[in-house]
């Protein structure tokens, strides 16, 4: 069920909490068929609302359908019940996992599918969940509610409560603070300085996972030929570059300007195939001022919607997003990993080709723990895999003694 502001948060939390009991007690197996039937409503719900969505995420429309399709491709129920079985399997001896209570959610707004995992994790696991969606980008979240709501409504109606989707402005402080002391776990996704924020409002005893800023980098050593580079251009326009995952630099053992020629063709394609939405205004400058760095330190390629820069060895400057790429050469894989640990946690995505460089993450610092993939497949995590170095069931469980 959504909810503006005008709506009562008190009301809205008594209705959640008394759902903690029934939905622990309906199962595991249960919550996964539940979640999965209400997987095909939501999808029917959310392409008859393209043009809603794209108002809300300020993406295109066939950069939408491609997320939204890459979105559900694994969330069925054979991959839900996987993830009960293996934290079943994680479980110490002599206990089981169980849910840990009401789940807050502070959901992201830059990328409009990421919403769903913020969703589906914790109810999996017998949490209700209240989410905080920004109104920048809330659409997306309150479609799978009223679809989650309709089909609990029909198989099991006192469930009907057990997701909440709440949209208020950053400024209702009070709000915030009232979802926070109720809440056994929290999970808020945004920028370093906002998760650090809500840190400090949380009770000693509340389970909290921050997801803060973050980005991804790429490193290829072999050839630049046609087909790699138009994999790794999926990466770029996935989302119009704006996730956590999104790639900002490309590494090359290679040459940087054979890499930037065939990544430029591969871009002026997508341009026409999956076109970028509107660029915001309060980064328009930043974009300039970017592509003007890019130019004075090495070379610049623009094209209608994107530009390339080809920039000297070292770290790379981070780019605005927005379909903003730069080039950078290598002369070893040592000269990548020290670069890439420099960005700590921070560092959410890497991007390879082959098997060579996917057994560099084995000699990042322990608390470096990026998702690897191969080009064309960076932005497009399943549900099952691990979220920064954690499996999908930790923070919405608590082991139990098992009698």
């Amino acid at each position: 069920m959504s909810l503006r502001l005008v709506d009562s948060v008190a009301d809205r939390l008594a209705r959640a909490l008394a759902c903690e009991r029934p939905l622990d007690r309906l199962g595991g197996a249960r919550r996964a068929e539940l979640l999965a039937a209400a997987i095909p409503r939501f999808e029917s719900r959310a392409r008859e609302s393209i043009a809603e969505l794209e108002a809300s995420s300020g993406l295109k429309k066939a950069n939408l359908l491609r997320g939204l399709s890459d979105a559900l491709e694994s969330m069925s129920l054979e991959r839900f019940i996987e993830i009960l079985e293996r934290a079943e399997r994680s479980a110490p001896p002599g206990t089981r996992p169980s849910p840990l209570g009401l789940h807050l959610s502070i959901l992201p707004s830059n990328v409009f599918t990421a919403p769903l995992r913020a969703l589906i994790l914790p109810l999996l696991f017998g949490n209700p969940v209240i989410a905080k969606a920004s109104s920048r980008g809330d659409r997306l979240a309150h479609l799978f509610a009223d679809a989650l709501t309709e089909t609990f409504a029909e198989a099991e109606p006192a469930l009907r409560d057990a997701l909440f989707v709440l949209t208020f402005s950053s400024q209702e402080r009070d709000l915030l603070e009232r979802l926070l002391v109720q809440a056994k776990s929290v999970a808020a996704y945004g920028t370093d300085q906002t998760v650090r924020a809500i840190r400090e409002l949380l009770p000693a005893q509340t389970r909290y996972q921050a997801h803060g800023s973050g980005l991804g980098l790429a490193l290829m050593d072999g050839p630049a030929d046609e087909a790699t580079l138009a994999r790794f251009a999926e990466d770029i326009i996935a989302f119009d570059q704006r996730g956590c995952l999104s790639p900002h630099a490309l590494f090359t053992l290679g040459d940087a300007r054979q890499a930037a020629e065939a990544l430029e063709r591969a871009l002026s394609a997508a341009s026409f195939r999956r076109p970028r939405g509107a660029l915001p205004l309060e980064l328009a400058s930043a974009q300039l001022q970017w592509r003007a760095v890019g130019e004075a330190r090495g070379e610049l390629i623009e094209g209608h919607d994107f530009a390339i820069t080809i920039e000297p060895a070292g770290p790379p400057r981070i780019s605005p997003g927005y379909r903003n790429i730069a080039i950078i050469p290598l002369e070893s894989k040592t000269e990548f990993l020290r670069i890439a640990a420099s960005f700590g946690q921070r560092l959410k995505a890497l991007g390879i080709e082959s098997e060579e460089c996917a057994s560099l993450i084995d000699e990042l610092p322990l608390l470096v723990s990026p998702r690897i993939s191969r080009f064309g497949e960076m932005q497009r995590p399943a549900i099952d895999e691990p979220w920064e170095g954690l499996a999908p069931h930790e923070g919405f469980v608590l082991y139990r003694a098992a009698w």
